[in-house]
């Protein structure tokens, strides 16, 4: 092949002539790593700089959702001292700040309910739309009887009460459980009547007896669930309990008894079946609500005088 001649084309039978490497970047040379320039050291410190507030104005609002609805107070440690004018001053506890407009609700309420089971027909479908309203009704208890314990001296809604959340469903719940144990020896009696016993020809006086006593245990059941202090549950505190404050239990439980006797009242008002009636169910529905209401104030003062390091109060 003549020096002139172009380079020939690989193909069959033909020849190759490979062209010489490009350059290498100084980047790629074979020097040592040492040579290289060191990185830069990374910086003191990674945290971004603060930001500056938006404006002089902004405010940001802290609270707790129970504050922003004013129901919570300030929780202090120890023993809380009997509110002025104790025990008269429960009697009016129902009718200071909202109270008022929450006894007025509560009692339409289960009045509407009462007056849907006026007829025979519908007494049935009434009972079960009553029952959860009146489980909510003794929830809300707990909860006046919780912030009275903790200081405050007016009555709190029902947002704390409609909440479903999981853990105070199931604290209430289990209360709802200590209520059937506490009932039980009552309605056992009951059930097994004198024929059986051959023992007592009458226990009416005695299954009022038992109910009367498990109602006051009760009463110390439901503030150990308000004040969250589980030890009020164990019985042997319980007992203390009754023992050094045993007309306080007992008068913590009248709203319950209240309820109760409202209950017979109003199937004995719609088995009249007399319109001239329906004021007296109204009075008596609101007189059961506010006995309620008081008794929860009651059991909330006594909660102030739980001491951790003293079995009964203190």
């Amino acid at each position: 092949m003549a020096a002139s001649d172009p380079p020939e084309k690989p193909g069959l039978g033909g020849s190759f002539e490979l062209d010489e490497p490009p350059p290498r970047p100084e980047s790629a040379s074979p020097s040592p790593i040492a040579s290289r320039e060191p990185a830069p050291p990374p910086p003191a410190t990674l945290d971004a700089p603060p930001r500056a507030p938006a404006g002089p104005d902004l405010v940001i609002d802290e609270r707790t959702f129970e504050e922003k609805h004013g129901q919570a107070v300030e929780r202090v440690a120890g023993v809380r001292d009997y509110p002025a004018d104790w025990p008269k001053e429960a009697l009016s506890y129902p009718v200071r700040g909202q109270g008022v407009a929450l006894l007025a609700g509560a009692t339409g309420a289960l009045f509407a309910l009462d007056l849907l089971g006026w007829p025979d027909s519908l007494r049935f479908l009434a009972w079960l739309l009553k029952t959860p309203v009146l489980l909510f009704v003794v929830r809300w208890q707990l909860d006046l009887v919780g912030m009275s314990a903790a200081g405050r001296n007016e009555p709190v809604g029902w947002t704390r009460a409609l909440s479903l959340d999981r853990q105070g469903m199931n604290v209430y719940v289990r209360f709802l459980l200590w209520f059937c144990v506490t009932m039980l020896p009552s309605r056992v009696l009951w059930l097994l009547g004198p024929s059986m016993l051959g023992v007592l020809s009458q226990t009416g006086a005695l299954e009022v007896g038992l109910l009367i006593v498990g109602s006051a245990w009760l009463a110390v059941i439901a503030l150990g669930t308000a004040v969250e202090e589980p030890r009020l549950k164990r019985p042997w505190v319980t007992v203390v309990w009754l023992v050094r404050r045993p007309f306080t239990c007992l008068a913590g439980s009248l709203g319950w008894w209240g309820l109760g006797v409202t209950e017979v009242a109003m199937s004995a008002l719609a088995g009249s079946g007399d319109g001239a009636t329906i004021p007296a169910g109204v009075v008596l529905r609101a007189a059961s609500v506010y006995l309620l209401m008081v008794s929860g104030r009651v059991l909330g003062v006594l909660g102030r005088r739980v001491d951790p390091e003293r079995t009964g109060p203190a």
